[in-house]
């Protein structure tokens, strides 16, 4: 499909989502009595002031189906549609947590691998290797191959709702690695995966203009599942269609969900938590803490949100523009991938050590010990009764403390 042809379709997705993004604002009077009350602003891994309808990952589906419906009549292939109709189960399981019938994580992620194995019925087909060494000995077998494709697929599903804590973040990785896999796939040959992918980022930016840089909509689970079922998916097609294709620079391209994922696994294994609690050691909060710290205050949530997603907007398009450049490449991508690892690890701790170097402190008033003179001056009459000796007493002037700041910025202390 030339760029032509396809660029009226992405205009016209796009302000399609955008639309469907304002009819549920507008609606939200006739919505919000019939959901539950979720009070997302006090759950501990929040970064909201308020609580918007989650509702938003409905605008961006809606865009999308009519997208994949054009390009299943151009290039006569219903992929587009087959990932929708195979996503309903995780579609649903996050629906349900979006109208405040809570559906516990692992049940949404065990959803989301449930989904996984429906695609794979569906389109018969499945990752065929890593590009890892001997690794790919294992995935000759057909058990093996299934299982590592359906826990990938819903991993990396499950890790997309993970990394939507800012307004407008989850939609920017989303929308950008779908841009990163477009391209990749346009190269290798798979115009009808380019243009599914090229659908996906520009319904899920349409959405964005209601969410950041002040959320009124969010994406909800629904949208951050159906949106990573739908990503994953292209990239693995693109894996199974174009085998010179390194799998380590298309993971290049989806790095941020991967590397927080993995790294929020590893830091609750080490100290013995449950993998499934949420936290606020993502970076997304910690760097949200900093900021609110170092910039706008603590009481400044409304501004350090988005300035947030600002700031990691850089660090998310890095990675996919290395894995656009080493999309051929297996040992540099390889190479690119545990640099970029260290990097991210780097910068958690670095996060965290300037939040507590420049930790708004004021020092306490200096306590000043009275002279004698100063002493016999406030000494009360012996003839003064008891009550005006207390009175006397109480009327000395102390010393003011400044208030210490409670909480810590460096784990998952409150902000």
């Amino acid at each position: 499909m030339s760029e032509l042809t396809l660029l009226p379709v992405l205009l016209g997705v796009f302000g399609l989502a955008l639309v469907l993004s304002g009819l549920i604002l507008k609606l939200e009077p006739a919505i919000r009595p019939r959901l539950r009350e979720r009070r997302d602003c006090q759950a501990v891994q929040s970064s909201l002031d308020h609580d918007p309808l989650r509702l938003g990952g409905i605008a961006a589906f809606g865009a999308y189906l009519v997208g994949a419906i054009y390009v299943t009549l151009r290039f006569d292939d219903a992929v587009g549609l087959i990932l929708l109709v195979a996503g309903a189960p995780v579609l649903l399981a996050g629906l349900s947590e979006d109208s405040g019938r809570l559906i516990p994580a692992k049940a949404r992620f065990f959803a989301a691998m449930g989904s996984a194995a429906l695609c794979i019925v569906l389109l018969g087909e499945w990752a065929p290797h890593t590009h890892i060494p001997y690794f790919d000995a294992l995935m000759t077998f057909i058990p093996v191959a299934l299982f590592m494709t359906v826990l990938f697929a819903g991993g990396l599903c499950h890790a997309v709702n993970l990394i939507d804590g800012m307004n407008g973040l989850g939609a920017v990785t989303v929308s950008s690695s779908a841009v990163g896999i477009g391209i990749v796939a346009h190269g290798a040959g798979l115009p009808h995966i380019s243009a599914l992918a090229f659908v996906l980022a520009a319904s899920t930016l349409g959405f964005v203009v209601m969410n950041w840089p002040k959320c009124r909509l969010l994406l909800g689970d629904a949208g951050a599942y159906g949106l990573g079922h739908l990503l994953v998916w292209l990239m693995l097609l693109v894996v199974i269609n174009a085998p010179q294709i390194s799998v380590p620079a298309l993971v290049l391209i989806l790095f941020w969900p991967v590397a927080d994922t993995l790294h929020s696994i590893l830091f609750r294994v080490l100290r013995k938590k449950k993998i499934f609690e949420p936290d606020r050691r993502h970076l997304h909060q910690k760097i949200r803490r900093c900021l609110e710290i170092a910039l706008v205050g603590r009481n400044g949530r409304e501004r350090a949100n988005p300035l947030t997603t600002v700031v990691m907007t850089p660090l998310i398009l890095i990675p996919v523009f290395t894995g656009v450049l080493l999309s051929e490449n297996v040992p540099l991508a390889w190479m690119a991938m545990i640099f970029y690892a260290l990097v991210f690890g780097w910068l958690h701790r670095v996060t965290s050590r300037f939040a507590r170097t420049r930790r708004r402190k004021k020092p306490a008033a200096p306590v000043t010990q009275p002279t004698l003179g100063a002493v016999a001056r406030q000494e009360p009459q012996i003839s003064a009764s008891p009550e005006k000796l207390q009175a006397t007493s109480t009327r000395r002037p102390q010393p003011r403390l400044e208030p210490q700041f409670v909480g810590s910025y460096s784990g998952s202390g409150g902000a």
